[in-house]
């Protein structure tokens, strides 16, 4: 990985010096947050000034060129020509969280990845509907807005069991089921629905794949009418297989890692999914599927806080890394 082409990346930071360049890491999870951590960590090695900020905790005040960013321990002064904010899933937590981010964005600040973007993913039918609307291949699915609605969602999916159902904003594999039955279909939606009738559910057709194929993509700069690898970074990529009497492919659940080949395919299918999005930094997932041999990528979904851990990504020694000069 050439740092000269990650650095092209931050076109603001071509002409900063690393000591007057600061990294900001909005987050919702300070102290358990292994890449907020690894952010930290490889700033302090290269002497960049970098904080990781609660942002439910923290107060956004304009002065002047700039902003002062306050938390009950510290207040720090932030520019928009030398500033890089790290936003996390922690900013999604509420419309103050929301906000903070989105007044960064006018103010001009770099941000990996807008509050746009972050939505848009954070939400798997809306990821399913841009990912359609752009071309790309995902599995049928179909939004499933109450109980009377299951049979349509089912037949519109291709009627046939298996099927997988999801809550709209799961994340590391959490709110997925797989649903073998009619009866199941019903029942595991009710209990959904009774634990929290304001979930929304999307059903899925289920791909025969036994894995999936993780890929992190930085997009150097945005040109949506070019959308080939000379704009791009395939950071890391990894193939997850599922954790023993379980269908999740999730890390975090337990799923195991290994390194994987690319074809060209799959690396196209996985970038034009980071630009139909607009993430700057996402975790594209893929699987192959394998019905009557064809072997066709389908999209699954895009992830706007992949983790930078190396112990999940074994072709990739230091992720955190590629983010700083």
């Amino acid at each position: 990985m050439s740092s000269k082409k990650i650095l092209n990346f931050f076109s603001f930071l071509n002409e900063a010096k690393a000591e007057t360049t600061k990294v900001i890491v909005l987050t919702g999870n300070v102290k358990g947050s292994k890449t907020s951590t690894s952010f930290k960590e490889e700033c302090e090695k290269r002497k960049i000034e970098c904080h990781i900020i609660d942002v439910n905790d923290a107060v956004l005040e304009k002065v002047y060129n700039g902003h002062l960013l306050k938390t009950e321990d510290e207040q720090i002064l932030i520019e928009p020509n030398s500033t890089v904010i790290v936003p996390r899933r922690g900013v999604l937590e509420n419309s103050y969280t929301k906000q903070i981010l989105l007044s960064l964005e006018e103010a001009r600040y770099f941000t990996i990845n807008s509050l746009e973007s972050m939505e848009a993913c954070e939400n798997k039918f809306v990821t399913s509907q841009i990912m359609e609307e752009y071309g790309l291949p995902v599995p049928r699915y179909s939004l499933v807005p109450n109980e009377d609605f299951l049979d349509k969602a089912l037949e519109a999916v291709g009627g046939k069991f298996p099927v997988i159902m999801k809550l709209l904003s799961g994340t590391q594999g959490i709110g997925v089921s797989i649903v073998d039955s009619y009866a199941s279909l019903k029942s595991v939606y009710q209990t959904i629905r009774k634990l929290d009738d304001t979930n929304e559910i999307l059903i899925q057709e289920k791909i025969n794949s036994k894995s999936d194929l993780r890929i992190q993509v930085i997009i150097k700069k945005f040109d949506p009418l070019n959308p080939n690898a000379d704009n791009c970074i395939i950071l890391g990529s990894m193939e997850r297989k599922a954790v023993d009497k379980d269908f999740r492919t999730n890390y975090s659940l337990g799923g195991t890692v290994s390194n994987v080949k690319l074809s060209k395919e799959v690396m196209d299918t996985a970038i034009k999914a980071a630009f139909a999005v607009g993430c700057n930094w996402s975790g594209v997932d893929i699987m192959i599927d394998d019905t009557h041999n064809n072997f066709t990528p389908k999209l699954i979904e895009v992830n706007i806080k992949p983790g930078l851990a190396t112990e999940s990504f074994p072709n990739s020694k230091n992720l955190s890394n590629a983010f700083l000069p």
